[in-house]
């Protein structure tokens, strides 16, 4: 896995605990360790332990991300990134099961698992680095039961307001790295994210996507805030990031073109295009039955909602001046 680089803590005030533990402590068998030597770090954060084969400081260094050059670790620019050429997206061959060179980044929140079974092992055995946002161990624990010495994450963060301590116990006697993100103007799922980012980027780990499991649930204002931190993360990185359910993908398409393909069969009948945050002044696709010809789009207005593929398209393109949340099906047949 990559290590976790030192520059992380440019990013959020982090806290870390430690542990006195038996490093056989399991949930199931009601052994939890000693939580009564369980310290909070405050003040200065304790740096992250250092990780054979990362550098101490990313300082002015560049990562190689699909081949293009990524920010330095040292430096947000705070502006959305834009292309200067078409984006070439093909969403779902994160889940095609015989495609074996796709490098993926697994994020878990903390939403059901159980009708995510087949998409975590086709995600979680081509991930490259695979992170727990908070209560996402517990999803993830539960949902592997009888399998967990398989299923251990590289990383657990968030304010721990919602994992259960003995599962926490037991992902770090693992090796998991725990890392505490206490800020609460941020959320856990956002904080992730950039550790995430930074860990690809320091690492020069070359990564396709950065794929988030659990992104839409019963909570209509966390689904908001997930879909919030599409567009922080375009201030942050070039990876696209996809927003992963039952059933549905999402993700934030930058200004400019898009070439999307929709060939690998596991698309179903339905996709959109929506607005969010910014009135979109022009848009033009191509490859939907009901296409956009240089329209502006905005809520109140024109959105685009249960549109259709095009008969025999197999790419769909996608012109925008600004960011606009590309949406489509996953077949339940092929998905479970």
């Amino acid at each position: 896995m990559p290590g976790i680089p030192k520059g992380l803590l440019r990013l959020c005030r982090l806290g870390s605990k430690r542990r006195n533990h038996n490093s056989s402590a399991d949930p199931e068998s009601g052994q939890n360790g000693n939580h009564d030597s369980t310290k909070e770090i405050t003040g200065s954060p304790r740096p992250i332990e250092k990780i054979a084969g990362i550098p101490d400081d990313c300082s002015g260094s560049n990562a190689s991300i699909n081949g293009a050059t990524a920010q330095s670790c040292n430096g947000i620019s705070g502006e959305v990134i834009e292309m200067a050429f078409p984006c070439l997206r093909r969403p779902l061959s994160c889940l095609e099961e015989g495609n074996k060179d796709s490098n993926v980044a697994l994020m878990i929140l903390n939403q059901p698992l159980d009708a995510l079974r087949q998409q975590l092992t086709v995600l979680w055995n081509r991930s490259v680095l695979k992170a727990v946002v908070d209560g996402g161990a517990n999803r993830l624990y539960e949902c592997v039961i009888g399998n967990h010495q398989n299923y251990v994450p590289d990383l657990i963060s968030g304010d721990f307001d919602s994992i259960r301590p003995e599962i926490l116990l037991y992902y770090q006697s693992k090796g998991a790295k725990i890392v505490k993100t206490p800020d609460q103007n941020y959320t856990d799922f956002t904080k992730c994210l950039r550790l995430v980012v930074d860990t690809i980027e320091c690492s020069k780990q070359e990564v396709d996507c950065i794929v988030v499991l659990g992104a839409f649930g019963d909570r209509l204002d966390q689904t908001l805030a997930n879909i919030n931190t599409l567009y922080e993360a375009n201030l942050i990185t070039k990876v696209p990031v996809y927003l992963l359910a039952d059933g549905s993908l999402g993700c934030l398409l930058r200004p400019g073109k898009h070439v999307i393909e929709v060939n690998t069969g596991l698309e179903s009948d339905w996709c959109g295009l929506v607005p969010i945050g910014h009135k979109c002044r022009q848009v033009t696709t191509t490859g939907l039955k009901w296409n956009l010809d240089h329209q502006p789009m905005q809520f109140g207005s024109l959105i685009s909602t249960s549109n259709t593929y095009s008969e025999g398209a197999e790419v769909v393109t996608v012109q925008t001046d600004q960011p606009l949340l590309w949406t489509m099906g996953i077949r339940s047949d092929k998905s479970k």
